[in-house]
């Protein structure tokens, strides 16, 4: 109950109103040395068609976008509180990768263009292991 993000989930997780959330919760707890995130816009994107949706595919059909807008402030104040309050060697094992994400939260974890970010994480990981 209440903010917080948990790194041993057998004591339980904080959900954050956000699967993201509570997935990067699961990765840092199966031990994962890095976690690259894509999809965590929380915004309307301007798409190929030149309208900006909440889904380049289209809307959500369980939760209007209205409401879904309306709930991205609340998930906001979840990740703001992971940014202030969570160790911050665990912080920058995230990378968002997303320019389009509007939430101050954002500025505290390494963000990377989702246009470029696959070829940016195979010269990272790739050349590592060659």
């Amino acid at each position: 109950h209440g903010k917080g993000f948990s790194t041993i989930l057998t004591k339980g997780m904080h959900i954050g109103r956000s699967s993201v959330y509570a997935a990067l919760q699961v990765a840092i707890w199966m031990g994962y040395d890095h976690i690259y995130v894509f999809g965590c816009d929380m915004s309307k994107v301007k798409c190929k068609d030149g309208k900006e949706k909440l889904y380049p595919w289209g809307s959500n059909p369980d939760v209007p976008d209205s409401s879904r807008e309306g709930r991205f402030k609340q998930e906001a104040e979840s990740y703001m509180w992971m940014a202030a309050n969570v160790n911050k060697s665990i912080l920058g094992r995230f990378t968002f990768c997303s320019k389009r994400n509007p939430w101050p939260f954002a500025s505290h974890f390494e963000r990377l263009d989702h246009e470029t970010a696959v070829d940016e994480i195979l010269s990272r990981h790739v050349k590592a292991k060659i």
